[in-house]
C-alpha cells in the first residue's frame, strides 16, 4: 500500500504482504474516544482506526484501497463501501477520488470535525472537575 509522507515527494510502502492483507507484525490502534466521542462500533470502527492510522498527521493520506481493508479485517467489499460511507456520511473522513480506474481513491480523517467532536468532550470532562 503506498502512503503520501509529509514530504509529498516521498512515498513510502506499508503493511502489504503479497496477498495484500495486513502483516501479521502489523496492527491497527483503536482510541477510547473513537468510541466514546465519535460513538463508532464495528465496522466503521475498524474502517475509521485504520485510516486514521495512515492520516492521523494532517498531511499523509491512506490509498490503501478498499480490497485491503476488506482483506485486512476479513469483510465484504460492500460491507466495506457501506462502512466507508457511513465514515463519509458522519463527515468523519474526506475522500479524494482518483478519477481513473487506474489509481485507488484516497482517504483522510476530517481532522476539522473529529478536533472539534474530541476537544469538545475534553473541555466537558475537564470543566466538569
Amino acid at each position: 500500500m503506498l502512503v503520501e509522507s509529509a514530504d509529498s515527494n516521498t512515498w513510502k510502502l506499508f503493511f502489504y504482504t503479497l496477498e495484500g492483507h495486513m502483516q501479521s507484525d502489523k496492527y491497527v490502534v483503536i482510541q477510547g474516544w473513537m468510541c466514546n466521542e465519535l460513538n463508532l462500533k464495528g465496522n466503521e470502527l475498524l474502517v475509521f482506526a485504520l485510516i486514521h492510522g495512515f492520516s492521523q498527521d494532517d498531511v499523509s493520506k491512506y490509498y490503501g484501497g478498499r480490497k485491503y481493508i476488506a482483506d485486512t479485517f476479513n469483510i465484504s467489499l460492500p460491507t466495506v463501501d457501506k462502512a466507508l460511507q457511513g465514515l463519509l456520511d458522519k463527515q468523519y473522513i474526506i475522500k479524494q477520488s482518483s478519477g481513473d480506474y487506474i489509481h485507488t481513491d484516497s482517504y483522510t480523517i476530517n481532522n476539522k470535525v473529529v478536533k472539534k467532536l474530541y476537544e469538545g468532550s475534553k473541555e466537558t470532562i475537564l470543566g466538569s472537575r
